[in-house]
């Protein structure tokens, strides 16, 4: 049956398995043809021949290859109408997958061109109905194969058929990729295998545009178009020991693998693509949901999701993809081109915030990255980009970075690069950052200007200068022009000579004029010379601004601005203008450019600017400065006019006007300001800067041309600005300097008192003798006003200074006073000293009454603050012979002696001290006046301490009050045994004497009784009641021998009361109390006082209580100082036999220390060794045998003690360094004051024992982490006792030191070591790329550690036992002092027999001539360390110890000469002698070749 005729036959030929005729001609023919009837005609063959496709098979042979089955399936489903055939070519999709069909296809498109047509014929119709049930591996195709088929060729260029399949597909796998399974896998693989490739790709020029297009936006989709994706770029680091110890930010799986593709396969393709990576990312984080708070760990707003995380990814890339070292040698432009694109869309996007954080961090990072970029002529254009594109964004952040810049552009010889890129950043910089940028580094910091000067002046090369200056000259006139500042007329000549190189659309042109003009003149300030070009420029501009009346003209435009604008435009041009003025002036000294003379117009115009009453702040002080400075500059100033009509005192006037209007809220407020005169935010600014324009660079101008009446204003004005204000802490430190200023802050900030203070210091100040007799003059008027409110007759009693009616205005008058302690004396009038005293007395007196009463306007703190101001005046400038004559003023000063509060603060602790200072001097006029004509006006005062009620010493516990009386007694009782003989007095003052010390002495037995037998129970006041009772004791037996009298009426009580002392010393909580030391201190200097009176047996205790306040002192060096200078007084009045009995207990205590079977510390041999010390420097005359016994005795026990070399078994590292530092203080101590008792063997153990200091531990001590102690001595003190010992030596035994030069060397070359430090470079010898040096493993610090001295920790955390620079300095000095010449002492042996040889003045330089390249191997060896790979190259000595040893190392190349300088070269290995000719050629460039 022929199947064409009928349709059953048609159907079964069809689907038969019959192979004798080709089927897809039997199916074709019978589509076409017309006779055949099939009903439904075009789904029967659509079917068969879709599943003839699926079933077919993937070889050459299938029916998928075969061009026929693809033309038969187009021709069937193109003509029919779309609906219909959508119905029934989806039941048969539903039966039939052929998508795997479509993937194979694609695959061998290009080996079978014939299918294309026909296959995209149906792929167009027969796509969008699959694509629902398409699998992952068919969408995957969709984007794989395209991509592979180009990267497979890269020459292939694809025909439109193909493009339009290729492109259909992309677009499926762009709207189906979400649906994909495993995305993460699929994105890893992209990432590591063909991401390089679709960047090379997508790049092709010669692609179709759709078919690039398709293929980004599929590569985009992939990696950012998915939850899966934004996940995977956002997710955070998994740590490792890799990453943790790097110092840069680790990295996450997506940018890790990232980087490994672009280090594998190359990165010039990909690195491009980065900020279109970026764009996409924000895009998709945008459109997605995802909780970036939840990703990154922190609270995130929803505002700042997209910045956060488009910053989290710049980071990314700038840290692993983008990450290169400047240090090879390959082209790195096209990464920091990318870095430039991706920050250039950063801000064009809007999500460049400095103020987030993260975002800060990542642009200092960047900023470090592209100053260290500069230095490649490869990558310096992108880095000066990048820079100028973070400066226009925040100045702040390259204002820091400023100097760094200018050095590294400087290396180069680009600094006019640097000089450009500010213009461009200043001029586009808004007004609210222009006081951000004025205040910056940029214009305010004095070591970028300084650097910017030097790195003109070299580096700038003449070529350059004329372009330079015609930019900058040419950027200040067309910034003037877009200010609209000059009349039209001018502004169009001014531009005409020069085309714009600025946009007009500027958003702010008066803050870039300003601006510019500030960098304008530090520019040309710093060019040292200039041309004719430049010079005419110059000239130019000269004859434009200056000649002409523009600021005439700005200054009238400016009282009749209408808008805030165009004042704030008039002012700028102003500023400009009188910039300008100053350069101008400045230039005309060194370039010989012509100097503008003052005239009267100018300084009219400037006067009516100060009148102005809404004028700029900076605008203010700028006009001021400048009438000033050009008045002082003036030859007429030397002429003193000083009516108040002149055009000085006008101005003088006017900005008193101002300061007196403003000043209150800067005193209230207690205004500080940093000398910027762009930051003046407040009127009470201005006063600040004001004051500190006058009193800092005019006082002449004032002092010849200010009226009388200003400057009676401006006395008083000082007076107001010195009042304390409440709450300010000042110690009396400064004033009893009388001269130290109250200084500003660490941050440079400073208050207008701080000015007065630094004015009141000046010697400048007390030569003006016409402000100098105004302040005197408004001072008395001020402290006139006492006497208003003061009691009459003055201090009469308690209860009528009750009812003294305080005004408000004290703290004037405290000022007064607090002034005059910055007064010198000489000043003051004979006539006005008596005056200021008494009202200085009422005035103490009032302020003590006024901070008792419980309702006041002053603090008790004010109120001690206060009285020590007028006491510490009264201590100064008093006539103790006046002040005893005041009625009441001893007994006032007695009554408040002890009033402090508890705990008692510095202020109070002072104030005591000066208050009995006063006393001390009234008792000691007072005991003199006894001995002289004067007696009857003295013994009433007197009787009055006689007729006193003594009770109060009977109370161990009495107030503070009654313990200021009973100081007063002793006080009094001292002046007399001090100033007078007893013989010399009165006979009826001795009466009230004695009768007086008759009437004390009982009472203090009685307390001393109480305190031996109940010392357990006392509590602090009555320690504090027992250092008095103890003290007046002491003062009784002083007062007897004064008299006379050896019956000492209780013998030996100091030594009764040891046992006491030592279980108070070591009791709880009285041992804690800060009184018990004072109270050791009382029973020592007891002690000392009965040892003149008693015999050896005394001597002993004196020792034991030395060694036992020693021991408790701990960190109170208070103490410890009390302890030696009270032994130091009393041991130059000993005599010989007390002196020899103390050194045989000392060598006593050096004998046990040494023994073996006494445990170790069981003596403090730290306080045997400060007590011998004190020994020796103060021994008696006549005693030099024994001191020098003892100098013996202490070496030798110094060289048996093990501890000196290091802790061991046992001992801890504060203990050891402790003792160490002892003995080297002893040894410095006594090499310092008695040298002349050192003979060769003293010096020869000296060296032995610190060479046991120095020398590297034989086992590793343990780590301070921080000193428990706080008195342990730093490693840096130590280091310097030892080199003060060497450098006396040097100076003061010169022959001594020639004699042990092999030791010395040695001594040399150990502390040159101790510098050493670890090394701090980066490099692979570290362990992980880019770990620090310093973070070394154990073994390592091992390593280090053995090689210094054992109290040099330099691994360690705690940096009190690190050497610094100061270390180094002190080394240097040691070296150079081997060059001083001092006066030698000839050693027995070297003298003639029978002859003197002459002492002549030599230094130790050509004797040391052969061991100086013994230390300069040393030094090479210690340096060159870090380079040697069989060392370790762990240590080195670091650049700046170098620079400060350079002086010294100069010295011994000197000392050396050429004939041993070739020995040491061949002693040196390759790195060595590198270093070696460096240092000698730097020795060659500064010797000295002159003679004498």
């Amino acid at each position: 049956m022929d199947p064409r005729r009928s349709s059953e036959a048609f159907i079964k030929a069809l689907k038969g398995k019959d192979t004798s005729t080709s089927k897809i001609e039997l199916a074709a023919e019978g589509w076409h043809s017309k006779t055949l009837y099939l009903p439904g005609k075009h789904s029967v063959i659509a079917d068969w021949v879709i599943q003839s496709l699926c079933d077919g098979g993937s070889d050459s042979s299938s029916p998928s290859a075969d061009a026929r089955h693809w033309q038969l399936l187009a021709e069937i489903i193109t003509p029919q109408d779309t609906k219909s055939t959508n119905s029934w070519l989806t039941t048969i999709l539903a039966r039939r997958n052929i998508l795997p069909v479509f993937a194979s296809t694609i695959l061998k498109l290009r080996m079978s061109p014939e299918v294309a047509e026909p296959f995209a014929v149906v792929y167009r119709h027969i796509l969008p109905l699959t694509l629902p049930k398409a699998s992952d591996d068919f969408i995957l195709t969709c984007f794989w194969a395209p991509l592979d088929a180009l990267t497979s060729e890269p020459t292939f260029n694809p025909d439109p058929l193909t493009t339009e399949i290729w492109t259909r597909g992309l677009e499926a796998f762009r709207l189906k990729f979400g649906q994909v399974k495993d995305k993460r896998r699929i994105i890893s693989e992209f990432l590591d295998k063909r991401i390089v490739s679709w960047a090379i790709v997508i790049r092709r020029v010669t692609l179709p545009d759709e078919l690039q297009i398709a293929l980004r936006s599929a590569g985009e989709i992939l990696l950012f178009g998915t939850t899966d994706g934004l996940l995977f770029a956002m997710e955070p680091p998994v740590d490792s020991p890799s990453t943790s110890k790097s110092s840069s930010p680790a990295l996450n799986s997506f940018f890790t693998s990232l980087k490994q593709s672009l280090e594998r396969e190359g990165s010039e393709a990909l690195l491009p693509l980065l900020p279109m990576f970026l764009q996409s990312f924000t895009t998709s984080i945008q459109r997605s949901p995802l909780d970036i708070s939840q990703i990154l760990n922190r609270d995130v707003p929803s505002e700042m999701r997209v910045r956060v995380a488009a910053t989290h990814f710049l980071g990314g890339c700038l840290s692993g993809p983008l990450a290169f070292s400047l240090s090879t040698s390959d082209n790195k432009r096209h990464v920091m081109e990318t870095r430039l694109g991706l920050f250039q869309t950063m801000v064009e996007e809007g999500y460049l915030d400095t103020e987030d954080v993260d975002t800060k961090v990542v642009v200092q990072r960047e900023i470090g990255f592209a100053i260290s970029g500069l230095q490649r002529d490869d990558v310096r254009d992108a880095a000066l980009e990048i820079l100028t594109i973070i400066l226009k964004l925040d100045f702040d952040l390259v204002n820091t970075a400023a100097p760094r810049i200018l050095r590294t552009l400087s290396w180069t010889r680009t600094i006019q690069a640097h000089i450009n890129g500010l213009v461009d950043c200043l001029v586009s910089t808004p007004a609210n950052q222009y006081v951000a940028v004025s205040c910056g580094p940029l214009f305010a910091s004095a070591e970028y200007a300084k650097e910017l000067q030097q790195a003109i002046h070299l580096f700038l090369t003449p070529t350059q200068v004329p372009q330079l200056v015609k930019m900058l000259i040419e950027t200040f006139k067309q910034l003037w022009g877009l200010a609209k500042l000059p009349d039209p007329a001018e502004l169009d000549e001014m531009i005409t000579d020069g085309t714009s190189t600025l946009s007009s659309d500027i958003a702010d042109p008066t803050t870039a004029l300003s601006l510019h003009t500030r960098l304008m003149l530090k520019v040309f300030l710093a060019i040292p010379s200039l041309d004719s070009t430049p010079r005419l420029d110059l000239q130019d501009l000269h004859d434009r601004f200056l000649k002409r009346n523009i600021l005439q003209q700005l200054v009238s435009q400016l009282e009749t601005a209408s808008t805030e604008q165009e004042s704030t435009s008039f002012q700028t041009g102003i500023r400009a203008i009188l910039d300008l003025g100053y350069c101008m002036d400045k230039l005309s000294a060194v370039w010989g450019l012509p100097r503008e003379p003052a005239n009267d117009e100018l300084q009219e115009s400037l006067i009516r600017v100060l009148r102005l009453q809404r004028v700029d702040s900076e605008l203010l002080l700028e006009a001021a400065a400048a009438v000033l400075h050009q008045a002082s500059s003036s030859p007429s100033v030397t002429v003193p006019d000083s009516s108040p009509s002149s055009s000085l005192g006008v101005v003088v006037a006017l900005l008193l006007n101002h300061i007196e209007q403003h000043v209150e809220a800067a005193i209230s407020k207690q205004t500080s300001w940093g000398g910027q005169s762009a930051y003046l935010p407040s009127p009470s600014h201005v006063v600040v800067a004001l004051v500190d324009m006058l009193l800092g660079r005019y006082l002449y101008v004032l002092e010849h041309h200010a009226p009388d009446e200003c400057l009676q204003r401006l006395g008083k004005l000082l007076i107001r600005l010195s009042e304390i204000p409440t709450g300010s802490a000042e110690h009396a430190e400064s004033f009893q300097a009388g001269a130290t200023s109250a200084g500003t802050n660490t941050e440079g900030q400073f208050n207008a008192a701080d000015v007065v203070w630094n004015t009141f210091a000046s010697g400048e100040f007390w030569e003006m003798r016409r402000i100098r007799v105004a302040l005197i003059s408004t001072i008395m008027e001020l402290t006139s006003e006492i006497d208003a409110f003061s009691p009459r007759p003055l201090l009469p009693n308690s209860l009528q200074l009750a009812d003294v009616q305080v005004p408000k205005s004290l703290a004037k008058h405290v000022a007064c006073y607090r002034s005059m302690l910055y007064f010198p004396l000489d000043y003051f009038t004979r006539a006005s000293k008596p005056n200021l005293l008494t009202r200085g007395i009422a005035l103490d007196s009032v302020i003590t009454v006024t901070g008792t009463k419980p309702a006041t306007f002053i603090t008790k703190k004010e109120a001690t603050q206060w009285r020590l101001l007028v006491r510490t005046f009264i201590d100064r400038t008093m006539n103790p012979e006046t002040l005893v004559k005041v009625p009441g003023v001893l007994d006032h000063l007695v009554s408040t002696s002890g009033q402090v509060r508890e705990p008692p603060s510095a202020d109070d602790l002072e104030l005591e001290r000066v208050t009995f200072s006063i006393l001390s001097k009234a008792f000691s006029a007072l005991a003199t006046s006894a001995t002289g004509p004067d007696v009857e006006s003295m013994r009433p005062i007197l009787q009055q301490y006689i007729d006193a009620d003594l009770s109060f010493i009977d109370d161990s516990e009495g107030g503070a009050t009654d313990r200021g009386r009973m100081r007063s007694l002793s006080c009094l009782l001292d002046a007399f045994v001090r100033d007078t003989r007893y013989h010399e007095v009165d006979s009826r003052v001795k009466t009230l004497l004695d009768a007086l010390h008759q009437e004390v002495e009982p009472r203090l037995t009685v307390q001393l009784d109480q305190f031996l037998n109940s010392v357990n129970e006392k509590s602090a006041e009555a320690v504090t009641g027992a250092c008095l009772a103890v003290d007046g004791w002491r003062t009784s037996i002083k007062f007897r021998r004064w008299k006379g009298d050896s019956d000492t009426l209780r013998s030996s009580s100091a030594a009764k009361l040891l046992p006491v002392l030592s279980r108070s010393l070591s009791g709880s909580p009285v041992g804690q109390n800060p009184n018990v030391a004072t109270l050791g201190i009382a029973v020592f200097r007891l002690l000392l006082e009965e040892l003149r009176d008693s015999g050896e047996s005394v001597i002993q205790s004196v020792i034991v209580c030395f060694m036992l306040i020693y021991g408790f002192a701990g960190e109170n060096e208070d103490v410890l100082k009390m302890l030696k200078d009270s032994l130091s007084e009393s041991l130059r009045q000993w005599p010989t036999d007390q002196y020899s009995v103390a050194m045989g207990l000392i060598s006593d205590y050096y004998r046990l220390s040494c023994a073996e079977k006494m445990p170790v510390g069981s003596i403090n041999l730290g306080a045997v060794f400060r007590l011998s010390e004190v020994l020796i420097v103060d021994s008696p005359e006549g005693t030099g045998k024994y001191t020098h016994s003892l100098i013996q005795q202490s070496l030798l026990t110094m060289l048996r003690s093990s501890r000196l070399g290091g802790p061991t078994d046992g001992d801890s590292f504060e203990d050891c360094i402790e003792l160490t530092y002892e003995a080297v203080s002893f040894i410095e101590r006594v090499c310092y004051e008695k040298s002349s008792f050192l003979r060769d063997i003293e010096v020869g153990q000296i060296f032995s024992i610190l060479h046991t200091v120095l020398s590297p531990p034989s086992s590793l001590p343990s780590v301070v982490q921080s000193s428990s102690v706080p008195r342990t001595p730093t490693s840096s003190a130590l280091y310097s006792a030892i080199t003060n010992i060497l450098i006396t030596l040097v100076r003061n035994q010169r022959d001594l030191v020639r004699t042990h030069f092999p030791d010395f060397t040695k001594l040399l070359c150990l502390l040159l070591s101790a510098l050493k430090t670890v090394h701090e470079v980066l490099g692979p010898r570290s362990g992980a790329l880019g770990i620090p040096r310093s973070r070394l493993s154990v073994k390592s610090v091992e390593l280090v550690q053995t090689g210094l001295p054992w109290w040099v920790l330099t691994c360690g955390n705690e940096a009190n036992f690190k050497l610094d620079v100061k270390d180094a300095r002190q080394l240097n000095r040691l070296v150079m002092s081997l060059t001083t010449k001092t006066f030698g002492k000839d050693l027995p042996s070297h003298r003639l027999r029978g002859l003197e040889r002459p002492n002549k003045v030599d230094s130790l330089a050509s004797s040391f001539s052969n061991y100086a390249t013994f230390v300069l191997i040393a030094y090479i060896r210690t340096v060159t360390d870090s380079y040697h790979l069989r060392s370790g190259g762990l240590t080195t000595l670091n650049k700046s110890v170098r620079r400060e040893l350079e002086e010294g190392i100069s010295e011994l190349c000197g000392m050396i000469g050429d004939n041993r300088r070739d020995w040491v070269y061949q002693s040196l290995t390759s790195d060595g002698r590198s270093l070696f000719k460096s240092v000698w050629a730097r020795y060659e460039k500064h010797r000295y070749t002159g003679t004498g």
